[in-house]
């Protein structure tokens, strides 16, 4: 049965999806992780493309991304290819690693790119990892955090770890939303089904042209 082709975004910007196979584990500890970073970001020398967000999982990940004059899915085949050969050496293993075709879903809109945007981020807190998004390492909410208004002498406790390779274009997202709601936008759990979103959905302030084209 042949595949169907891909829905095309008027933005150029996608959520993409991809986990290992069989639902193996992908990321077996902090090396593999940083790993993974630092091959994006090498690949960001070779292909035009930006990352708004991501989150590694043991065993998926999640990004958020605009590719401009390429095809993602030649860029994740460079990003897969390079991971997956480091992979399999450190572990001496041998084939693919990831499960066949990448998924992606189209943003054409404010409201779809800052509620992609937090689930992205919540990823983490859905799955039972940890309670506070700040507790979680691998993913950009960490670099978004760095740019949040907050009392002097705090730090984020995402911050508070090793170095990370910085990937994100935050700026346009600040363009979208502004700073100060950003953590209560964050800390609003649509799976609960109770309460009111800030800002509220639907209304989402800014126009997505602003971060395509920031």
């Amino acid at each position: 049965m042949p595949r169907k082709p891909r829905q095309q975004s008027e933005t150029g910007i996608y959520h993409i999806m991809t986990r290992g196979i069989d639902n193996k584990t992908i990321f077996r500890d902090s090396e593999d992780f940083r790993k993974f970073l630092f091959v994006i970001n090498d690949c960001k020398e070779h292909h035009n493309f930006k990352i708004y967000a991501y989150c590694l999982m043991d065993n998926h990940l999640h990004l958020l991304v605009r590719a401009y004059d390429c095809e993602w899915g030649a860029v994740f085949k460079r990003v897969g290819a390079k991971y997956v050969h480091w992979y399999n050496r450190k572990y001496n293993k041998k084939g693919p690693l990831f499960w066949g075709r990448f998924k992606s879903v189209a943003i054409n809109t404010s409201e779809q790119f800052l509620t992609v945007l937090r689930y992205i981020h919540q990823n983490p807190i859905k799955a039972g990892i940890c309670d506070d998004i700040n507790h979680y390492v691998w993913s950009s909410y960490g670099e978004y955090a760095t740019k949040l208004p907050r009392l002097p002498g705090t730090v984020p406790k995402c911050m508070g770890q090793s170095p990370i390779p910085t990937i994100c274009d935050v700026s346009p997202v600040f363009k979208i939303i502004d700073p100060a709601d950003f953590i209560d936008f964050h800390n609003f759990k649509p799976w609960e089904g109770t309460g009111d979103c800030p800002m509220g959905l639907g209304t989402v302030p800014g126009n997505i042209e602003e971060a395509k084209d920031s």
